[in-house]
């Protein structure tokens, strides 16, 4: 009986290691990934360093990125500081996804469907139709 014991647990024991080790490479879920995208994202924004901020741009070409980098503190002027109030409705398809992301901006409040893309394991905002 004891031996009996014994073997189940070894095989439970084998069964589990992998399976805590593929949920150690994973880490965080897409999801959190993606709503830290945002948040990390705002925070640059908000705090004027936009050369960090454009870390969270997908497909970021030297083009894209010396138009950002113009329009975007002249965009924080106008804006002011953004407060992020929820992101909600995340859909990841693959190496692509979309969340509704609602925040204030000189008190008005707003909802927007972002994109984002999978790049080098990060998710990254989509621009296309923004610019």
């Amino acid at each position: 009986m004891q031996g009996t014991k014994r073997v189940t647990i070894v095989c439970l024991l084998l069964l589990a290691v992998p399976l805590l080790l593929v949920g150690c490479e994973k880490g965080e879920s897409d999801s959190a990934k993606i709503e830290a995208t945002v948040r990390e994202g705002m925070a640059a924004y908000n705090a004027r360093d936009f050369e960090k901020c454009l870390t969270y741009v997908a497909d970021l070409s030297e083009e894209k990125k010396a138009t950002l980098t113009e329009l975007l503190p002249g965009l924080r002027v106008m804006t002011g500081l953004v407060a992020l109030e929820r992101i909600e409705n995340i859909d990841i398809g693959g190496s692509s996804a979309t969340a509704d992301v609602t925040g204030t901006a000189q008190g008005e409040t707003r909802t927007v469907t972002v994109g984002f893309k999978k790049q080098d394991g990060s998710w990254r905002v989509l621009t296309e139709g923004m610019l």
